[in-house]
């Protein structure tokens, strides 16, 4: 779906918009691969008059621990002062990297607790990379988006995956994630594909090459995934991935029934080997609506055993990879308190 001026969508009645002329942060991951082709826009966008100086902030290796000082120095100067003294906020921030980058931004906003409440509320562009999740991105590049022209955006209110982690030590950690959350083998896909090793690899210069690294890796790393057990409610069972879809895209694969403007969880649980085959050729083949999932309100698990030959098991969320020890517990929910989100793609 490419974009379209704002004046010829049909939005539903009081649909929130972006103001006509509003003013944009820009945070930027400068080695993210999908958006390296953005960095023209952000060249003409200094250019612009609409330009704010200081109004771009480039991501620092290290996740929100690192950034958060600088995302935090970013929105409370902001876009200069009001004719009444006051602080002009940005009206939204454009993110442009990967599904890390959009994460990193959506657990500040959501949950840091040094920013101010008005604060909270900042709307977020993401750019659509072609990358895991782009459900609720915007198509930035390409002629579809620019940098420069954002007025009249449709915000649409989305409620992320809030997943709370307790080691067997007690110590807590809370995320919130907008696009999924996975435990098991596609989490150890993820661990594989987000090596340094394969992030530089030579064939990721081409799309073919990109392509063939990651589908065949990916097959083998699920083929050849040992199981692990979980306990829910007092029973054990053995599994091989449990995934929780937030968002109706996941590894440029689309049709996954995760909504983040509806309250239930979408979960799939696969228990054996020969479901684990299925569930990878119907990817492969674009049959995901063949898939049978749960609606639930929650997920609440503790980790046991973990897969044959590691120490952990493995959880994933937008590009993040943890090593859950065993005896953690794990709680899922959907946020009540939304994010907000300007693109096309989820206009009512």
């Amino acid at each position: 779906m490419n974009y379209e001026a704002p004046e010829a969508l049909v939005l539903a009645q009081n649909q929130e918009c972006l103001p006509a002329s509003p003013c944009v942060a820009v945070v930027a991951n400068p080695v993210a691969s999908g958006a390296k082709h953005l960095y023209e826009q952000v060249k003409t966008l200094v250019q612009s008059e609409s330009y704010v100086p200081g109004s771009i902030y480039h991501t620092l290796p290290g996740g929100l621990e690192a950034n958060r000082p600088g995302l935090l120095r970013l929105l409370a100067k902001g876009a200069g002062k009001n004719s009444d003294g006051t602080t002009k906020h940005y009206d939204a921030i454009a993110i442009l990297g990967g599904d890390g980058a959009g994460d990193m931004v959506a657990n500040f906003l959501g949950g840091d607790p040094d920013l101010p409440e008005e604060l909270r509320g900042t709307v977020m562009i993401e750019a659509d990379n072609g990358g895991a999740s782009d459900g609720h991105k915007a198509r930035f590049g390409k002629g579809d988006l620019d940098l420069a022209q954002l007025g009249g955006l449709p915000i649409v209110n989305v409620h992320p995956l809030r997943v709370e982690t307790t080691t067997p030590s007690g110590e807590k950690k809370v995320e919130r994630g907008p696009l999924y959350w996975t435990l098991g083998s596609s989490a150890r896909v993820a661990e594989w594909l987000n090596s340094p090793a394969n992030r530089n690899s030579p064939m990721r210069r081409f799309k073919a090459g990109k392509w063939l690294q990651e589908h065949i890796a990916g097959a083998y790393l699920v083929l050849t995934s040992p199981s692990f057990t979980i306990v829910e409610d007092g029973q054990e069972r053995t599994v091989y991935e449990t995934l929780i879809s937030n968002n109706s895209r996941m590894a440029n694969h689309g049709g996954f029934p995760g909504d983040g403007r509806k309250e239930s969880l979408s979960v799939l649980e696969v228990t054996s080997k020969r479901q684990l085959i299925r569930l990878a050729a119907r990817l492969l083949t674009g049959r995901v609506a063949d898939i049978e999932w749960q609606h639930r309100d929650r997920l609440h698990v503790t980790v046991q055993r973990p897969p044959r030959g590691r120490q952990t098991t493995l959880s994933q969320r937008g590009g993040e990879t943890d090593a859950l020890a065993p005896g953690s517990v794990v709680r899922a929910t959907k946020d009540p308190t939304p994010l907000r989100y300007a693109s096309t793609l989820l206009a009512a």
